[in-house]
């Protein structure tokens, strides 16, 4: 007689619902493994500011405003005439 082609028996629900979880659990686990550098550093931080990569604004100075502004001023000078 040759090789019988019957097939095995499913696995119980039970047994397959675990071997799910436990699938999902090492895949969860990997996901979160990439934060826990970040999330340490945070806890020991001192302070925290948010947004945390956020770039430092530079205090403008008065001189720096009026030379963004030129055309506006341009065009009030212009207008002053019909303006008033």
């Amino acid at each position: 007689m040759g090789q019988s082609s019957s097939l095995s028996t499913p696995v119980p629900q039970i047994i397959q619902d675990r071997i799910n979880r436990k699938a999902a659990y090492e895949e969860t686990s990997k996901d979160i493994s990439k934060w826990t550098h970040f999330v340490q550093r945070m806890r020991k931080a001192d302070h925290l500011m948010f947004p945390m990569d956020a770039p430092k604004k530079e205090n403008p100075t008065t001189l720096t405003l009026t030379k963004q502004h030129k055309v506006f001023f341009f065009f009030c000078s212009k207008q002053k005439k019909n303006f008033f």
